[in-house]
């Protein structure tokens, strides 16, 4: 299996962020990232005549209730297969600075959207989950090795993927970590000195996986 798209892809996000003016918090750098991770899964895992991509689709929310019945939330990429209509639900996150700080946060959004996807509804019962119970979802997270900004070693807090699968057996967590020189001594030179996949194997063992449910 190649990886290099994902390598890629984080590679390309970082550059626009630092050549551009709040280039982290850009529109085109979350097109940036969609365009990559959309052409990774047509390479690696999926047939690219059988399933339709769209980028930001709204779909329907758990948390919806009698006075906001219409409670939708985005998925990054969603996949729908042409013929069964199986969907592949993808979220992602590329993390550049504020790892360590923001990790308890990103932990209790990537539960947050599992229930959002999956859980009971004061609106919609159990119908969501019901409806939902074949399709497959994806966190995605590209992050480097070391924090950029800072030069420390983060601790992952985000949650296991076995507590995911308690809402439903099709999710999997793929975390993408791409090495940092550690004697480098600025952010500058640590971004310039971002290279291959540290957790390669662990990448191709998860994707592995992920073809298999699919």
């Amino acid at each position: 299996m190649e990886t290099r798209l994902l390598k890629e892809s984080y590679l390309e996000v970082v550059n626009y962020s630092v050549t551009h003016k709040n280039g982290n918090r850009s529109s085109v750098r979350t097109d940036i990232l969609n365009s990559y991770i959309r052409q990774f899964f047509f390479d690696e895992i999926i047939d690219e005549q059988q399933w339709e991509c769209t980028y930001e689709k709204k779909i329907s929310c758990s948390r919806a209730t009698p006075e906001n019945p219409n409670k939708t939330f985005s998925i990054d990429l969603c996949f729908v297969n042409k013929k069964t209509k199986k969907n592949i639900y993808v979220l992602l996150k590329a993390m550049e600075k504020g790892i360590g700080k923001n990790a308890q946060n990103y932990g209790n959004t990537t539960v947050g959207e599992c229930e959002r996807l999956y859980g009971y509804s004061k609106e919609h019962g159990d119908k969501l989950t019901k409806e939902r119970k074949d399709d497959v979802t994806i966190f995605i997270t590209l992050a480097p090795s070391i924090e950029l900004d800072s030069g420390r070693r983060w601790k992952d807090m985000s949650p296991h993927v076995e507590n995911l699968t308690l809402f439903n057996p099709n999710i999997f967590k793929l975390d993408v970590l791409l090495s940092v020189d550690e004697t480098k001594e600025t952010e500058e030179e640590r971004i310039n000195s971002l290279g291959f996949i540290d957790n390669e194997k662990e990448v191709v063992e998860i994707v592995s996986n992920i073809k298999e449910i699919i």
